[in-house]
């Protein structure tokens, strides 16, 4: 997968992690950050977070959501803020969630990843990450 250079929360641009065929996939503030802190680390736990999300992204963008199990992608729950609903979708691997919605960015369809939960311990999606999600990825596309 494509190594990025470091996206700036206070714009709307995101880091394309990877590309493919169906889609892409861009990581957006605290998505981005906890995903690429995984990288230096060499702990086990760490590298197999790192390596799973990655292989589930590469093939996302290749074959896209039907080629994924639910439990490597997922649809989580509609979100209404303000008149917009948004159906909020997560990768996951190892206790390691990444929330945000599947739409066009940059004529393009992606995945906009915009909230994680790095060491989700309940089995239910915290309502909290998944509003951060939807509240996200409307800022990014409206402004």
């Amino acid at each position: 997968m494509k190594k990025s250079s470091r996206n700036d929360p206070k714009t709307k641009v995101g880091t394309l992690e990877c590309k493919g065929d169906y889609a892409g996939v861009r990581l957006f503030g605290e998505a981005y950050d906890e995903f690429h802190a995984l990288d230096p680390k060499t702990d086990e736990l760490s590298v197999k977070k790192l390596r799973t999300i990655s292989r589930y992204f590469e093939r996302f963008v290749a074959l896209g959501p039907t080629s994924l199990n639910e439990k490597m992608f997922k649809k989580q729950s509609r979100i209404k803020i303000g008149g917009t609903e948004v159906m909020i979708w997560e990768f996951k691997a190892w206790q390691f969630r990444i929330y945000g919605v599947i739409g066009e960015y940059e004529g393009q369809r992606c995945f906009l990843g915009t909230a994680c939960d790095p060491d989700k311990k309940k089995d239910k999606a915290d309502p909290a990450k998944l509003r951060k999600a939807a509240e996200e990825y409307l800022r990014i596309t409206n402004g």
